[in-house]
């Protein structure tokens, strides 16, 4: 029996896939679903999916393919366009139970202004600005993720993580040691390291390989983190300028973490995330904005999506702006590529001292963030 799921969004875009090679899993595919109709399948047990085939936890069927780091791949009629990827294990304590709350109706903030801003760099394609919501609600506790004397990183639901730290090369390597490694390639000859970075001035460091590992994850977890520690070589930018994007183009994306303004340079700092609401453009917009906080100086970002449907950005282990961001990933693009430093059209360059960036397959708790604030870059 074929099911379908009704609750997919209407606006997605489905990716066509065109097949060169006969893979175990999709002869098995084709043997499973004879006589079923186009469009996803949704299994509910073992059985829904014929023989060989696996009942993943998001709700599709899998199938044995020895190419796949995980040794399975998803079959054709998957949905949330996961056809045809190969399923990444989803990396044990992801944290689902330790996202931020939903956004309160009001507070205030200890830390200057804030707004939320529709990304006018951009086209938005939105109607409709949601309210801001603040808090001034700082960590004052560690986590217990780390059971060590000496205080270490938060590492459940890692996905992603870069210290560059190689001091030499192009490449920057990804040392989260999940899944396939998604290690940066340097393009542009601006780079210099330094013995706690790479500084960026217009260069791109790009992901040398597809981010399956973080699109497929983050489809069934519904939520992420991105962290960065950084120096901005200057307060004010305009762009603004990508410190993290996971996108494809200025106008295209599934998340990014950035720093300045677009009609004029401005220290602020911002984060988009792309969801299914009708109010949210395929650029992520309306986005979060703190306003005139940026410095010249080492600060930590960590700007977060729930499944809850909240938004945040957190700057120096302080929540700074919070709001809501309703909707699923189900319209994630699955062509976009992860990078840092720079849009993946390369026009829209941060320029600074990269320490660490990562990404994260659940949103943070609070004790998570002051752990990593407290451990450093």
């Amino acid at each position: 029996m074929c099911y379908r799921r009704s609750s997919v969004d209407p606006r997605r875009r489905w990716s066509s896939i065109g097949w060169s090679f006969a893979a175990p899993w999709a002869l098995a595919l084709g043997t499973a679903l004879v006589g079923c109709s186009a469009g996803p399948f949704v299994c509910h047990d073992p059985q829904d999916c014929g023989a060989g085939g696996t009942c993943e936890p998001s709700g599709y069927c899998s199938f044995e393919d020895l190419t796949c780091p995980s040794e399975q791949r998803y079959g054709e009629h998957a949905g949330n366009d996961l056809a045809g990827m190969c399923v990444e294990p989803i990396p044990s304590g992801t944290g689902t139970t330790t996202g931020p709350p939903t956004a309160s109706a009001t507070s205030t903030s200890s830390s200057g202004p804030i707004s939320l801003d529709s990304g006018p760099d951009d086209s938005t394609g939105s109607s409709g600005s949601p309210a801001d919501t603040t808090s001034s609600t700082g960590p004052d506790e560690t986590s217990s993720s780390s059971t060590s004397s000496e205080p270490q990183r938060v590492s459940d639901g890692l996905l992603v993580l870069y210290r560059f730290d190689e001091g030499a090369g192009m490449v920057a390597h990804d040392t989260s040691g999940v899944g396939t490694p998604l290690d940066l390639a340097l393009e542009g000859d601006t780079f210099q390291w330094v013995p706690d970075g790479l500084v960026f001035d217009g260069g791109i460091a790009r992901g040398m390989g597809p981010p399956t590992k973080i699109v497929g994850t983050c489809l069934i977890t519904n939520e992420f983190t991105a962290e960065a520690w950084i120096t901005p070589v200057q307060p004010d930018m305009d762009g603004p300028g990508r410190i993290i994007t996971l996108s494809e183009s200025s106008s295209l994306r599934n998340f990014t973490l950035g720093q300045g303004n677009h009609t004029e340079p401005a220290p602020h700092f911002m984060g988009r995330t792309r969801t299914s609401d009708m109010d949210v453009s395929d650029n992520g917009t309306p986005q979060l904005t703190v306003l005139d906080i940026a410095t010249a100086s080492l600060t930590h970002l960590v700007y977060i999506r729930s499944d809850e449907g909240v938004h945040q950005l957190w700057v120096d282990g302080m929540l700074q702006l919070e709001g809501p961001r309703p909707g699923d990933f189900t319209n994630w693009s699955l062509t976009a590529e992860f990078a840092c430093g720079n849009e993946i059209t390369l026009d829209r360059p941060w320029r600074g001292t990269l320490h660490l960036a990562a990404v994260y397959d659940h949103a943070l708790s609070e004790a998570d963030i002051a752990q990593n604030l407290t451990v450093g870059p």
